[in-house]
C-alpha cells in the first residue's frame, strides 16, 4: 500500500490478503510458502471429503451420468494438461454442488484461479493423469452406491494422491511451474 509523502509499505498477506492476492503472488512469483500450501491442501481436504459424503446422500442417476461423462472426457485427453485441469475442476465443483453446501460452493468457485494454477502443475507430473482418473472412478462408484463413508474416504484418497505427487515433484526439482518459497 502506498501512502502519499510517507512511502510504500508491504502488507501482511496472512492478515490482509485475499484469494485474489494469492492468485497474483502465484502468477508473478511462481512460488508459494509451505504454510500457505499446507493450509490450502488442508482446506480442500476438509471441505471436499465432507462434500463427497454429503453428495453421496443426495446424488441422482443423472448426476452420476454427468460425472462419468466428465471422466470419459478426461480419459480421452490424458495428454492434454489444459483439458485435464478443466475436467478436474468440473468434477470437484460438481461434487461440492451435489453436497448442497452453498457456502462451500461459493468459496470453491472463488478459488478457481488458484485451483487452475495447481491443476495444470499437477497434471504435468508423470503418473498424475492416470492415477487421478482411477481414483476419481472409485469415488464415482462409491457415490453410485450412495455410501457416504466410502465417498468421504475415496475423496480423501484423491486429494492425498494429488498432495503426494505435488510434494514429490517439488522435492525432486521436477516442479516446472512452482516452487516452495
Amino acid at each position: 500500500v502506498t501512502h502519499p509523502q510517507s512511502g510504500t509499505y508491504v502488507r501482511d498477506f496472512n492478515r490482509e490478503g485475499s484469494v485474489e492476492t494469492l492468485v497474483q503472488v502465484l502468477r508473478v512469483r511462481k512460488s508459494i510458502d509451505r504454510q500457505t500450501l499446507e493450509s490450502l491442501l488442508k482446506f480442500r481436504f476438509v471441505t471436499e471429503t465432507e462434500a463427497a459424503a454429503a453428495a453421496a446422500l443426495r446424488v441422482q442417476e443423472s448426476d452420476i451420468a454427468h460425472l462419468e461423462a466428465n471422466l470419459e472426457r478426461k480419459k480421452r485427453h490424458l495428454g492434454d494438461v489444459a483439458v485435464l485441469a478443466e475436467c478436474d475442476y468440473n468434477f470437484h465443483s460438481s461434487i461440492i454442488t451435489l453436497s448442497g453446501d452453498i457456502i462451500s460452493g461459493l468459496v470453491f468457485q472463488s478459488f478457481k484461479p488458484v485451483y487452475a494454477f495447481f491443476s495444470e502443475f499437477f497434471y504435468a507430473i508423470g503418473g498424475a493423469p492416470d492415477g487421478s482418473l482411477q481414483l476419481n472412478q472409485k469415488l464415482v462408484k462409491a457415490l453410485r452406491r450412495r455410501d457416504a463413508d466410502a465417498s468421504r474416504k475415496a475423496m480423501g484418497n484423491v486429494l492425498k494422491f494429488a498432495e503426494k505427487k505435488v510434494y514429490e515433484a517439488i522435492k525432486s526439482g521436477n516442479a516446472s511451474g512452482i516452487k516452495l518459497a
